[in-house]
């Protein structure tokens, strides 16, 4: 997104500042102008509503008791005496147009002026007892104008009766009306007909105006001020009601008449406050240009060139611009020529580190928050196969899987910042078992977080950790071997010699033998065909063989527990492979669990591998052992592999003379793998082993011969033994003999 210009800016504050503000002053201002018209008009209006409706309260007050002093005559009995009093009431109250004398039947007796006498007088209104009646409001052309019927009661059923012009009320309240033609002054019966209205043809056809919304919310209130809509126009307007006749008296306003002067006169303020605002953008537009933007705008291109590398020189500031931009100028060449010898310092100290980094062997890269490389050395490249370039901005997890199981401890530095290291984490299966240590430190530099991540291949080392921590336990099995074989020979030692003596003792070859046997009555001959038939002789034979295994099976334990004082020759050691296959195919026990002839021997000879000072009989003892148990291995697979193979390879190495043995049996797991060389340690079934043979074999080799006995397996792909001889060196015990 491109970032505005100077221009737009400032028109931006000028907009923001300035013309906004005045905007919204001048539409604050027109609004409380026109809020306090309109307070004004609803107070006024409520005023001039009472007050008129006071008027008019006194004028019919003023009828109303004229009427009620002459009903207080006894009326007389002739027509003309009644006539003469009709005719001084007609004199005094001048707003008369008629006055009637009505005898109990409700005819007319008497009139003044004269006419209707005798008549039936239609009545137009319900006198109430004793109160008067009024007529609702009548267009009598006779009159010429609006007139109402009053009636009060007099002695004896007679009622006395006023035709009352209202010409004279219509013509005071149109005086007090406030002028022009906006606002209107209503005065309606109790039903909503109109009384006085501005236009007279409503008056005279009687309009009726009680469903207006002003008249339908006044409802049982005496007056009311509030905002209207008639005939689709708002009005503000106040109504009064004259309580002892039920008139309403009404004033109203159209809101336009208040508004519309004022947005005129806010309208006019804005279209200058626009227009001026438009003049003073233009001149201090035009002021910038001249002296602020093209002149920025000079020292923009030559910032350009600056971040391009080209720190060349460029005068910039002139007569017309301001003095702080030729600062700007004297400062940015100073600083440039900071920045190209900062450049040229950062590309060196860069160039160093990296060939630092890249020389380290270990894998190093580094990640953002998202887990994306970001940067890695050399070593990281060999591991993932990519180049630095390539893979900048990839997944880590999908360039290195074994970051996969160390998603806990990268999520922990990159979030938490806190640093975490993983050891011996298996690696990726091959045709090796690889093991790395990982460690995670946050890079707490960075404003986005991330984190560098080490790998380091220590396959090495945890094979050495596993040798080491193997001798430990075979040295220690040393030590019980040799307290078990002295506690062993001492009972031992006594059977054999019993049997020894037992022999000795019925031998018919010994003179005191045969005396003793005929001191009781027989001969040696006698106990010696007894001991044949009752197989006495052979029970010794056995208890005397049995005795000279078990002397044997100690004394190899003694040999185990201490410094082997074998004589190392030299000796060819595929004579030797020859020779121990022979016998394991020739083995007797073997032919009984499973024919090794049957299995196919796959030779792979170094021919110039050199003769390997050892023992012999000890290196056939171990070939012996690994070749009996691949046997088995592939002997006790489900389903047996089409092909047993046991392939045999020997290379020279640098001081080394190296002997593998691999199998294509069922494997073995890494929870037995790690034990395979304990003593007493067996995965066959109870019975079938004593879990010594490896152990025994792993002594003789790293203790005896000072080598290395390592396995390397994978369920279901077979095992693969690696012995590893010194050649060229004798052991320690042999140089100093």
């Amino acid at each position: 997104m491109n970032a505005p210009s100077l221009n737009a800016i400032i028109h931006r504050k000028l907009l923001v500042l300035v013309l906004a503000p005045s905007l919204v002053f001048t539409l604050v201002l027109g609004s409380a102008i026109a809020y306090r018209q309109y307070t004004g008009l609803v107070e006024r209006n409520a005023m001039l509503t009472q007050s008129l409706a006071r008027y008019v309260a006194a004028y019919m007050d003023d009828t109303r008791h004229a009427l009620r002093h002459a009903s207080l005559d006894v009326p007389a009995a002739s027509e003309r005496a009644l006539t003469a009093e009709l005719a001084n009431l007609y004199a005094s109250f001048p707003h008369f147009e008629r006055l009637l004398w009505l005898n109990q039947d409700g005819d007319i007796t008497a009139a003044y002026p004269s006419g209707m006498v005798g008549q039936d007088f239609p009545f137009l209104f319900n006198p109430a007892g004793e109160g008067q009646g009024i007529s609702r409001p009548v267009y009598a052309p006779g009159a010429g104008g609006l007139t109402i019927y009053l009636a009060h009661p007099a002695r004896g059923g007679w009622s006395i009766v006023a035709e009352l012009s209202l010409e004279a009320l219509r013509a005071h309240l149109n005086d007090f009306a406030p002028p022009g033609e906006a606002t209107r002054l209503l005065l309606t019966d109790a039903h909503g007909n109109l009384i006085v209205h501005p236009d007279d043809t409503q008056v005279r056809q009687q309009t009726n105006v009680g469903g207006w919304e002003l008249f339908s919310r006044l409802g049982d209130q005496e007056r009311l001020a509030a905002v209207f809509r008639q005939e689709g126009v708002l009005h503000a307007g106040a109504v009064e009601v004259l309580p002892e006749l039920g008139w309403r008296l009404a004033l109203f306003t159209p809101l336009g008449e208040i508004l519309v002067p004022v947005s005129r006169t806010v309208a006019g303020l804005i279209v200058f406050l626009l227009a001026f605002f438009t003049i003073i953008a233009a001149s201090f537009r035009y002021e910038l240009h001249r002296r602020v933007v093209a002149p920025l705008s000079a020292f923009a291109g030559t910032l350009q060139h600056a971040a391009r590398g080209d720190y060349r020189d460029s005068a910039i500031a002139g007569p017309d611009t301001f003095a702080e931009l030729g600062v700007m100028e004297r400062e940015f060449t100073s600083m440039a020529a900071m920045i190209a010898g900062r450049e040229r310092d950062l590309r060196h100290s860069r160039a160093h580190l990296g060939s630092i980094v890249d020389s380290l062997a270990s894998a190093v890269l580094a990640v953002d928050a998202q887990a994306r490389v970001t940067l890695m050395n050399a070593g990281a490249a060999r591991l993932c196969g990519l180049d630095p370039a390539q893979a900048r901005g990839q997944d880590a997890y999908r360039l290195f899987p074994i970051l996969q199981g160390a998603r806990k401890h990268l999520s922990a530095a990159l979030t938490m910042g806190r640093a975490g290291k993983l050891e011996h984490q298996p690696g990726p299966s091959d045709a090796r078992s690889a093991f790395y240590d990982l460690a995670f430190a946050p890079l707490s530099g960075e404003g986005d977080g991330g984190a560098v991540i080490r790998i380091e291949d220590v396959t090495t080392r945890v094979q050495l950790e596993e040798i080491m921590i193997q001798t430990e336990k075979m040295m220690s099995v040393g030590g019980l071997a040799a307290g078990m074989a002295h506690e062993i020979n001492n009972p031992l030692g006594g059977i054999l010699q019993s049997a020894q003596n037992i022999r000795r003792r019925t031998s018919p070859e010994l003179p005191a033998n045969r005396e003793a046997a005929a001191a009781l009555g027989t001969s040696m001959d006698t106990i010696q065909a007894y001991m044949r038939e009752r197989g006495v002789l052979r029970m010794l034979d056995g208890i005397s063989e049995s005795g000279q295994r078990a002397a044997a099976i100690v004394a190899n334990m003694l040999n185990f527990s201490r410094r082997s004082s074998s004589r190392h020759v030299p000796t060819d050691l595929h004579a030797l492979i020859e020779r121990v296959l022979a016998l394991a195919a020739s083995d007797y026990d073997l032919k009984k669990r499973y024919d090794f002839r049957k299995i196919h021997i796959q030779r792979t000879f170094d021919p110039a591998l050199p003769q390997v000072p050892c023992t012999p009989t000890e290196i056939e003892q171990v070939l012996l052992n690994v070749f009996k148990n691949a046997a088995q291995a592939m002997s006790g697979m489900r389903p047996p592999p089409a092909r047993p193979t046991l392939t045999v390879t020997t290379r020279a190495e640098a001081g080394y003379a190296e002997i593998r043995i691999r199998d294509n049996g069922p494997g073995i797991g890494p929870e037995n793998r790690k034990r395979i060389f304990e003593p007493f340690f067996t995965t066959k079934a109870p019975g079938e082993g004593t879990g010594l043979g490896l152990s025994v074999s792993y002594f003789i080799i790293t203790n005896n011969h000072k080598g290395s006995f390592t396995l390397d397996s994978e369920p279901g792909h077979g095992a693969e033994f690696i012995i590893r001889l010194p050649v060229g060196t004798a052991p320690p015990a042999q140089r100093a003999g």
